[in-house]
């Protein structure tokens, strides 16, 4: 017969163990964009510098053997990598949709998302993307989402292995300083930054030899006339600091179209792209 002594002693035992699983692991914290689903504790945690993150913007696909999203950008910045598990009884739709909320709430800019087989291979996320093989479960159950929130990206994935245990994942990519270069090599423009130039942006539009376009834009009250009018002298002033810098004038070719172009720039602003031509 089992003493009332030993059936205490086997409770606490219990109980400690229950705790020590729910604990977070050492050195882990919630970073202070994020605020945790109740109830969940960090199973895996990283932070350090990312030289060359690829931020998935597409579902993985095997092409030659090769395993990638079917659209990327390559960015360096502060990275933080946090995996929760959660409580039982939560889906990992519940917990995805939890922290997605919290996105949507801050104003943060949707880039992609998918949902269950659509996404790609589930093992394929775990151990290519997000290098921690217990992300790896039903792919039916996973979900992920590409946000933006300023300088800030965000990776949020969630699934549900075949043990039933739900984990919650995101990584989030602090961009320090923007690569301009970088940005006008692969995507073929840039906003002309308003606090001027980096040194290294005005280096490489000097030593280029492609042809430059300068677009003015003007989300702002008036006239079609005027607006486009005010966008064309905003660009020439733009083209006058390249070719004070030493851009060969033949090269640059100015344009202003006013507010024609809706969506590209928020309402009440004014812009110049750059874009690079072939």
């Amino acid at each position: 017969m089992v003493s009332f002594r030993n059936v205490v002693a086997i409770v606490l035992l219990s109980l400690s163990a229950t705790l020590q699983a729910a604990s977070d692991v050492r050195g882990s914290a919630d970073h202070p964009l994020l605020e945790r689903y109740p109830r969940s504790w960090i199973v895996n945690y990283n932070q350090g510098q990312a030289p060359d993150y690829r931020w998935a913007l597409g579902a993985l696909e095997k092409v030659n053997g090769v395993v990638a999203a079917e659209e990327e950008q390559r960015v360096p910045g502060l990275l933080t990598r946090i995996s929760y598990r959660l409580p039982p009884g939560i889906s990992a739709r519940e917990a995805f949709l939890y922290l997605q909320n919290q996105l949507q709430t801050a104003k943060a800019e949707l880039k992609f998302q998918c949902q269950g087989r659509a996404c790609g291979s589930s093992n394929e996320w775990a151990n290519q993307v997000f290098g921690y093989a217990k992300l790896y479960g039903v792919g039916r159950s996973q979900s992920y989402a590409a946000w933006q929130l300023s300088n800030t990206l965000v990776s949020l994935y969630s699934v549900q292995r075949g043990n039933k245990r739900v984990y919650l994942h995101f990584d989030l990519l602090e961009q320090q300083s923007p690569d301009q270069v970088q940005q006008l090599r692969s995507d073929g423009y840039l906003r002309w930054p308003e606090s001027g130039a980096q040194e290294a942006l005005l280096s490489y539009l000097v030593s280029s030899e492609r042809s430059l376009w300068l677009v003015g834009h003007q989300q702002m009250p008036g006239s079609a006339a005027q607006l486009q009018a005010l966008s064309r002298q905003q660009a020439e002033r733009v083209a006058q600091q390249l070719r004070q810098a030493g851009v060969a004038g033949e090269r640059l070719e100015v344009f202003g179209i006013g507010a024609l172009a809706p969506g590209i720039v928020p309402a009440g602003e004014s812009a110049v792209f750059i874009i690079e031509r072939p």
